[in-house]
């Protein structure tokens, strides 16, 4: 994810002076089959952080989503995204 998010920055800026606040702001979404991540929740949203947990950078929101982690059934989703991600792992 990191690859891509830094590849895309790296194609925004421009070499001499540049104006950092007019980048476009880069969101990178994973959508994987199996659970990586050592967190409870379906979907993860992050953001560059300090050693205080701190947001330090918001210029790139990395999105993950662990399909194996998401167990609602179709009458209990709520939200739209979690229609959606039924939706994807239900459909044949």
């Amino acid at each position: 994810m990191k690859f891509y998010s830094l590849h895309k920055f790296n194609a925004m800026v421009k070499r001499g002076k540049f104006d950092y606040g007019t980048l476009t702001k880069i969101f990178c979404v994973a959508i994987l089959e199996s659970d990586i991540l050592p967190y409870y929740q379906f979907h993860t949203v992050a953001n560059l952080r300090n050693e205080q947990g701190e947001l330090f950078d918001n210029q790139m929101t990395f999105i993950t989503l662990e399909l194996d982690k998401f167990t609602l059934q179709e009458i209990d989703c709520q939200t739209d995204l979690q229609k959606l991600i039924y939706t994807g792992t239900h459909s044949k």
